[in-house]
């Protein structure tokens, strides 16, 4: 793979004797999340990796990488998949979204909540606690020590490689690589009405004003898709 954010998705089938295949499961694994030699469960999922079905499957893999290409392809924007579904309208999807939505937004609600907590005195000790770490933290703070709080997020990121086992891998050469899943395009399920063209205008009128309902909604599916995806990396 080119991208070390990817994710790799196997598809399970079970071949019988008169070779027909039958779908068994889907898992989907993070590159970032393999650790090299250790074997895990995975449960499987459905074909689009959203419900659990019956099942699981062990998997040891290997992950290696060279550091260079993977801070160059973190900062360079996402390569665009040769291959795209047509997204379509689904009453399921802007819920699993606003569900991710809510989860996230959950961190949000304690943090007020403790500071709601803190203000009401309700404990002192936590109250008087985090009064002086503020104090001492306004007191002694300048400007030029803002840009070195993002110092903070590499060391945080610098002891999950460390604990992951991940620091200091290099790359081996072996010449192989995953090659992304490649999703083949859905025919259409929705044909267009031949339109005759002795019809009124108003007829032309309405199937466009139809389009523009059905593209605005889609939009608002994508927006709310994305919304949760930058909440769920900014959690990460």
């Amino acid at each position: 793979a080119q991208d070390i954010h990817s994710v790799v998705e196997l598809t399970i089938f079970d071949e019988d004797t008169n070779k027909s295949t039958e779908f068994i499961g889907k898992v989907a694994i993070p590159l970032l999340a393999i650790k090299n030699g250790v074997k895990k469960w995975y449960q499987l999922k459905d074909q689009k990796c959203l419900l659990p079905v019956k099942g699981a499957i062990e998997i040891e893999a290997t992950f290696v990488y060279t550091q260079l290409k993977a801070v160059i392809r973190t900062i360079n924007p996402r390569q665009t998949a040769y291959y795209q579904v047509d997204e379509k309208f689904s009453i399921g999807a802007i819920k699993q979204s606003i569900a991710r939505i809510t989860n996230m937004m959950s961190g949000f609600i304690n943090v007020m909540k403790f500071i709601d907590h803190t203000f009401h005195w309700e404990n002192p000790y936590l109250s008087f606690g985090t009064f002086m770490a503020v104090l001492t933290m306004v007191w002694n703070f300048e400007l030029w020590m803002a840009p070195c709080s993002l110092l903070l997020i590499f060391v945080r990121n610098l002891i999950n490689e460390y604990q992951s086992g991940r620091l200091g891998t290099a790359f081996t050469g072996t010449g192989d690589e995953l090659l992304p899943t490649l999703v083949q395009p859905s025919p259409e399920d929705d044909e267009v009405a031949e339109v005759d063209p002795n019809s009124k205008e108003p007829k032309k009128s309405f199937l466009g004003a139809i389009t523009g309902i059905q593209d605005t909604i889609k939009e608002l599916q994508g927006t709310i898709d994305g919304v949760a995806s930058t909440l769920e990396r900014l959690k990460k």
